[in-house]
């Protein structure tokens, strides 16, 4: 008899797919998979031509239908990707009572916020309740499912994992072929205040006016908010959502990968922008960065807040010679290593005893 996974999960995204395709071949599970579909950040259209793994709409389930849903199913494990939706929590809760698995994903990183410090003084009230083990994105978040009184066997790094075999294939294609002497700087992701793009455009106009960078072009792949806000220049080229073979192919010419975000959980951008062989420049407050980022190795990080320092980094980087770009690019690809969905399923199916 086969195993029954089922995933509730909030915003499913093309990364996502790669991994959980990747847990049904080792597997061998049906894989029943409930997501957002209103009011989601992008226009990623979640689809699979496997007949093991099948998706359902979360809108399509009121908390009761959610409940029955979950009783007929009788799943041996169950993996929620947070604690933002009531009507999983009370699946969860009803679930565990019955003695299953229940894994919680988290990418929230512990910072010692007093909103913190009461969710752990209050762990027993809460989290123990509804989640078995914690499935945390890398280790400032395992910190935190630590301090929820969690034990180091029933947690897990590494919850977030690029679609490294397609980044794979196009790094080795680039790199058998000539890769164009124009300079480009790339930035993928919303277009919305927290990624302090408004910053990072800023800088860069002010640098193509030095005559040594002025063909230099800084590519913006995304959508959001800011978009009509920015400024209609010849060297500025914008793209709206792509697919991530359309993204890999244009992130393949770029001379490196810029996110000057003033906050972010995690950014499995890093890890696709490393897996297709870019040096790096990242703010301190990228979490992905902790893991896919050594300063001077495959990349800068920058003061977040500091105009000056993100204008110096960049013009660091610009100013490498190609021989020194390729090895901080091939750097990059090393660190990239570190997770895959293959890594992934199986720390998923260890963290679920099914393994």
């Amino acid at each position: 008899m086969n195993v029954k996974i089922l995933i509730l999960y909030s915003e499913f995204m093309p990364y996502n797919l790669s991994a959980i395709q990747k847990l049904q071949e080792i597997s061998k599970a049906v894989i029943y998979i409930i997501s957002w579909d209103k009011n989601n950040l992008t226009d990623y259209k979640v689809y699979s031509n496997n007949p093991s793994i099948i998706f359902q709409k979360r809108s399509n389930y009121n908390t009761r239908e959610l409940l029955e849903f979950s009783n007929f199913l009788n799943p041996d494990v169950i993996f929620v990707s947070g604690w933002m939706d009531k009507g999983y929590l009370i699946v969860c809760k009803k679930l565990k009572k019955q003695g299953k698995e229940i894994i919680c994903g988290l990418d929230n990183p512990w910072n010692g916020s007093f909103r913190q410090k009461i969710s752990v003084l209050l762990k027993f009230l809460f989290f123990k309740q509804y989640f078995s083990k914690f499935f945390v994105a890398g280790l400032p978040q395992f910190i935190f499912a630590y301090k929820m009184g969690y034990n180091f066997d029933e947690i897990k790094t590494g919850l977030y994992t690029a679609d490294t075999q397609l980044f794979n294939s196009i790094y080795e294609r680039k790199n058998s072929t000539n890769k164009t002497t124009k300079q480009s700087i790339l930035f993928v992701g919303r277009f919305n205040k927290v990624k302090n793009i408004e910053l990072l455009i800023k800088v860069f106009l002010e640098i193509i006016e030095i005559d040594e960078f002025k063909n230099t072009t800084l590519t913006l792949i995304g959508n959001g908010p800011l978009k009509s806000e920015f400024p209609n220049h010849t060297n500025l080229l914008i793209y709206d959502f792509l697919s991530q073979i359309e993204i890999a192919n244009i992130a393949k010419n770029a001379t490196f990968f810029c996110l000057p975000s003033i906050h972010e959980p995690w950014g499995v951008v890093i890890h696709e922008m490393a897996s297709l062989g870019l040096p790096l420049l990242l703010s301190r407050n990228c979490a992905a960065g902790d893991q896919f980022l050594i300063d001077g190795f495959n990349g800068f990080i920058f003061d977040t807040h500091s105009k000056m320092d993100l204008k110096d980094k960049i013009i660091k980087l610009l100013k490498l010679d190609n021989e020194e770009k390729k090895i901080m690019g091939e750097n990059s690809k090393l660190l990239s290593k570190q997770n895959s969905p293959e890594i992934w399923a199986n720390k998923f199916l260890n963290l679920a005893n099914l393994k």
